[in-house]
């Protein structure tokens, strides 16, 4: 029976593409743009996992090979994500990204915009 070979989530900053990262905070894996988190989820939350990376290689953000790479998953592996993922129904992948906005909006609105002052004027 073959075994479950998890992605590895290493300490600090780790580079996916030259403008894509990853950072193991807290118990959570946070994906970088630039300077700029785009997307969280629990270390070991695997199905998130592989819908966020399934979701970056459909988009073309990434190759299979770059998550391959970063994560210590074989190509094999992450291939076999990939055609999970365009096996699902529309319904649920539009759900799943409506997910992702939202979250990617919850977690830009939990901060004040720079220009306000808490003390109303």
């Amino acid at each position: 029976m073959p075994q479950l070979q998890l992605p590895i989530f290493p300490p600090g900053l780790t580079s996916i593409t030259e403008d894509l990262a990853f950072e193991q905070q807290d118990g959570k894996v946070v994906y970088f743009h630039g300077a700029l988190p785009v997307y969280q989820h629990d270390q070991e939350d695997l199905r998130t996992f592989r819908m966020w990376t399934s979701q970056l290689i459909a988009n073309g953000t990434v190759r299979q090979r770059d998550i391959a790479r970063a994560f210590g998953v074989p190509l094999a592996t992450v291939k076999r994500y990939v055609k999970d993922r365009s096996m699902m129904p529309r319904w649920i992948l539009a759900v799943l990204a409506g997910c992702v906005a939202l979250q990617a909006q919850d977690s830009t609105s939990q901060s004040p915009p720079p220009n306000q002052s808490g003390n109303g004027s």
